[in-house]
């Protein structure tokens, strides 16, 4: 650093910071940059080992529709008739509005209540002796609220818009258990569509039954009576089809191979982020002190 005085000022004239002023820097301070890396690479190899291995199962599935296929042909007057008496009709499923109702919080919490997971998702907590929760004082029991947002972060639902095949995947640290969960998902979604087409199909059967013993029209009781009988039919397709909205292609077997972590990727990041700390540490600390 130079110090310049002309007419009574004093400048301060900085010294010219290149590339290999830097590299030199550094160079001179490799014990220290040395010593930070290592412990970074250390730490990350102990943290690497200490997390446990996490397996993915997947079950790949086709949607169809009501009526056991991919689409329904368009059902003309009959479909406009059933518009303005309030009954929804089978259609073409929407594959949108399944996935959702699979990530649903009513369907999740059922789930996890039905094949009581609570133990299993907060296994530190739960005493396999007692079969009771070990919980320290004012601390609360596991709700299926919260189980739901732990749960519903161990499953992704891929759907592919050109084939039409839907991918459940269930990421868990027991591959047994991440393939029972895949499969009985997608199980628990057929009976649980079935069911409610059922209900709303014999709501409607009521309601036409009714509209029919109201209504003299001819014409009119003879379209009530299709739609009758497409109700009916609805209720007898659903009732022997086992995969009503999710034919299963795929069904989910116990993986062999971890899917996480990437030990490897954890320790080579660590060890470059404690290279980089080391190396900006030096320089703070160089510059500071020339301030």
């Amino acid at each position: 650093m130079q110090i310049d005085s002309q007419n009574g000022t004093t400048f301060l004239v900085k010294e010219e910071i290149n590339l290999w002023y830097l590299i030199l820097l550094l160079w001179r301070h490799k014990i220290q940059i040395a010593i930070v890396t290592t412990i970074f690479a250390i730490g990350s190899v102990w943290f690497a080992l200490r997390t446990p291995d996490i397996y993915l199962a997947d079950v790949t599935v086709a949607t169809v529709g009501s009526d056991g296929r991919s689409a329904r042909a368009p059902l003309g007057r009959l479909g406009e008739l059933a518009s303005l008496t309030g009954i929804s009709l089978p259609s073409a499923e929407n594959t949108a509005t399944n996935i959702a109702m699979i990530q649903s919080r009513i369907f999740m919490m059922s789930f996890i209540d039905e094949n009581n997971l609570l133990p299993i998702l907060y296994e530190k907590s739960w005493d396999k002796e007692t079969k009771e929760w070990s919980l320290k004082d004012g601390q609360k029991p596991p709700s299926l609220q919260k189980a739901f947002k732990k749960f519903s972060g161990l499953i992704e639902i891929i759907h592919d818009r050109k084939t039409g095949l839907v991918t459940l995947n269930v990421r868990w640290y027991n591959p047994e258990l991440a393939a029972e969960w895949a499969n009985k998902i997608i199980t628990k979604a057929n009976s649980y569509l079935r069911e409610k087409a059922i209900n709303e199909a014999q709501e409607s059967i009521e309601f036409l039954k009714k509209q029919i013993s109201e209504t003299n029209e001819i014409v009119l009781q003879n379209q009530m009576y299709a739609l009758l009988q497409k109700e009916l039919q609805t209720v007898k397709l659903a009732s022997v089809r086992k995969d009503f909205a999710f034919n299963v292609i795929d069904p989910a077997i116990v993986p062999e191979v971890k899917n996480a972590p990437k030990r490897s990727s954890i320790c080579i990041l660590g060890t470059i982020i404690g290279a980089i700390f080391g190396a900006i540490t030096v320089l703070i600390r160089h510059f500071t002190r020339r301030t």
